[in-house]
Order: structure tokens, then sequence, then C-alpha cells
């Protein structure tokens, strides 16, 4: 009996990825291996990536070590080590065109005037919760997307917050974002808040801050 390979259709799945979110979610190793695809067509090269971002410590590591200790790396090669330093030398040379053009703030005066502007009208309040808000939504939309992408279908998710900064509206908002991501549709099974003993005042917002649900993945 023939054993299914682990990573097969890996290639097509991670590219479909990249395409569709960008790189943000992506660890250093996976984005290493698309950057490895082109000059290593025919190879897995999910080990090489493991090894190469253990080696030199990250993926940036990778990317600014010395041509010719990438060579000596097993499995990567001239053309490979070749490849990986010319992109390196794009990238900086992109970023060094793209800031050519933007305002220059060589006196602190000129940096407090330009965050005036920014941010006039805005208390430190709103921003402080804007902060919180933000980061929120960005940890928990992590969590759950790589649980609805290892969960099978028909699996059940369970998943909750405790913080007031994500109200409901912004918790659906995060939960329908990274289904559309994981590309799987959510039923919805069961939803709860805190119990009598945690009473919600309608005049005091931070009251109401547990929400819990449970989804079938679909």
């Amino acid at each position: 009996m023939a054993v299914e390979h682990t990573h097969k259709g890996h290639r097509s799945r991670l590219r479909l990825r990249a395409e569709q979110e960008g790189l943000a979610s992506f660890q250093p190793h996976e984005a290493l291996e698309l950057l490895l695809f082109p000059v290593l067509p025919q190879r897995d090269v999910n080990p090489l990536a493991h090894t190469l971002t253990e080696k030199f410590g990250s993926l940036g590591g990778v990317m600014e070590a010395p041509q010719e200790q990438l060579e000596a790396m097993p499995g990567l090669g001239q053309c490979s080590a070749a490849w990986l330093a010319l992109l390196n030398r794009a990238a900086k040379r992109y970023a060094e065109l793209s800031l050519k053009d933007r305002p220059k703030f060589d006196k602190l005066a000129l940096v407090e005037k330009h965050c005036a502007q920014l941010f006039k009208g805005v208390t430190e309040e709103q921003m402080t919760e804007a902060f919180h808000v933000a980061n929120a939504i960005r940890g928990y939309k992590e969590i759950n997307l790589k649980a609805m992408r290892i969960l099978p279908r028909g699996g059940y998710l369970a998943t909750c917050s405790c913080s007031h900064f994500m109200t409901d509206d912004r918790f659906h908002a995060m939960l329908a974002d990274a289904a559309k991501d994981a590309q799987v549709s959510l039923r919805q099974i069961e939803a709860r808040q805190q119990g009598p003993d945690h009473p919600i005042l309608w005049n005091v917002p931070e009251s109401e801050y547990l929400k819990f649900y449970i989804f079938q993945i679909c």
C-alpha cells in the first residue's frame, strides 16, 4: 500500500496562501520556501528551509548571510545561494528608492509638527484604546486562524474572549476574517456570555466582556 507524501500539494497551498493573504501569517521557514521554489523546482525544500532558519536564526539572518556561507550549506548550492543574495540586494535597493522621495525629518521640531498634524483631535485615551484594540484583533485572529486550519471539516471550534476591547461586533468581524483566510465556513452551535454573578451594566461598557462561541467547521 503506497504511503501518501506528507507535503503533497504543499507548494500549491503555500503559493495560494501567499496570493490570498500575503506573508504576514507565514512562519520564517515558509516564507523562505517560497523564495526557494524558483531555483529548486523539483525538490521538497521544507527540510532545507527549516535547516537554514535554524542555522542563521531567522529569515533575515538567512538573507543577510554571506553568500559563501550559504553555498557551504548542504543541499543549497552555488546558484541557490546567489539567488538569495540577489533577492537581498534587490530588497535593499527597493527600500532605498521607496524612501528617496519621502519627507526627511532632520529636526525634532519637524517630527513633532508632523505627528501633531496626523493625530489632530485624537486624545491620549483614544490612542491607547486604538492600540489595545489593534493588538487584540491581531492576536485573536492569529489564534483562531491557526485552529481553523488545523481542525478537519466537521470538527468543532470553541473560542472565547474576556477582553472588553473585543466587542461582540469586533469579535464577529475577526472570526469572519479568519474563516475567510482559512477558506472555511462556520456553523454556529452555541453562544454564551458571563453568568448572572457577573452582571452586564449598560452604563458601564467594560462590564460586557465575555464572549463564548462553539462553531462547527464546514
